[in-house]
């Protein structure tokens, strides 16, 4: 919070009217994720394993984009 960062775009431009569009999606249940599908990976089918993939698909939903941005770059 409160930091910022900065990207060189260091390509040549090969036509006039080109954009680019960066975007950042975070993901705040990724280490659910990761767990769920191990624990599933081990054992899909033993005891709480329907409520690992409810709660694994719970967490793939979980992602929100937190910043989206268009510009020219030529």
């Amino acid at each position: 919070p409160g930091k910022a960062h900065t990207v060189t775009y260091r390509r040549k431009v090969s036509r006039a009217g080109l954009r680019l569009r960066a975007s950042v999606v975070v993901y705040p249940d990724s280490f659910y994720t990761r767990f769920f599908e191990a624990r599933l990976a081990a054992d899909a089918e033993g005891p709480g394993a329907s409520l690992l993939r409810e709660a694994l698909e719970k967490t793939r939903r979980s992602a929100f984009p937190l910043f989206e941005e268009e510009r020219p770059i030529s």
